[in-house]
């Protein structure tokens, strides 16, 4: 059995690894290679190994702050391998962020593990879908809101007419715009059908439909974020910085939900 320390490292060294090489390719306009894929892929499975020997360890999922973090970077570990298989010109420019994002989420969730993890047995499939749903509503959002930045970055430098080596190397405005919505519309369901999930295991497990705590207002205040924007865009067709504003502004929201209530809970309280 390879040793935990062994598994994290590596998972860390392959993602760094990827993000240097992609940026590298990009920068010197060289096409997508499938190294930086199998270095993702070898990491996500180094991810995957040290999450479930941790679990299986425990008999159950550590679900405290640091580890809900690093649960988000393995859900984007694999997006990003999907994603590049259909759409590798385009989530190529996306990993230039989102892969040192992600060795960084890694580097934290080491320095800051809790002394005393917390662990949740997932034996009841309701409460693992409502997990799952919940990571990937997350997992989307994050990646929305790369492309989000991106999207702003290109609106900056056009207007300042400071057009350097980035962003020439960036999709259009256009395609970012159609990729964020696509991203939108993928989280903002799964985040619906997390909420649904949710509602089910209060109703199942404690004989209430709603409980209203400071996690359940964020996550609602999220959906209702992205459902403006969504609407917005349909009905009126909301784009440029609007959506940009919009998208960060709920994803701000999301953070605090899920990751920092957590952190006041487990760090203040």
């Amino acid at each position: 059995m390879i040793p935990g320390d062994l598994l994290f490292w590596w998972a860390v060294l392959a993602y760094a690894g990827a993000a240097g090489l992609i940026t590298f390719n990009k920068l010197h306009d060289n096409a997508p290679s499938w190294a930086t894929w199998w270095l993702v892929c070898a990491g996500w499975l180094s991810h995957l190994s040290l999450l479930a020997g941790r679990a299986k360890h425990a008999g159950g999922l550590q679900v405290d702050m640091v580890a809900s973090a690093e649960l988000v970077a393995f859900m984007l570990g694999f997006i990003y391998l999907v994603s590049w298989v259909r759409k590798r010109q385009g989530i190529r420019s996306v990993g230039m962020l989102l892969l040192p994002a992600m060795t960084i989420t890694l580097l934290i969730s080491r320095f800051l593990a809790a002394s005393a993890p917390t662990f949740r047995a997932m034996d009841d499939p309701l409460l693992f879908a409502h997990v799952i749903l919940s990571l990937g509503a997350y997992a989307f959002f994050t990646i929305a809101m790369v492309v989000a930045v991106l999207d702003s970055y290109q609106v900056h430098a056009l207007k300042s007419k400071h057009l350097g080596r980035i962003f020439s190397i960036l999709p259009s405005m256009g395609v970012l715009e159609t990729y964020l919505f696509r991203l939108l519309w993928m989280g903002f369901g799964l985040l619906t059908l997390s909420i649904v999930s949710g509602l089910v295991f209060n109703q199942q497990m404690y004989g209430v439909l709603f409980q209203l705590t400071h996690k359940a207002l964020f996550t609602y205040s999220t959906w209702g974020v992205f459902a403006l924007l969504l609407a917005g865009h349909r009905l009126f067709g909301w784009r440029g910085r609007r959506a940009v504003r919009l998208t960060l502004g709920g994803y701000a929201l999301l953070v605090v939900g899920y990751l920092g209530v957590k952190f006041v809970r487990e760090f203040f309280l």
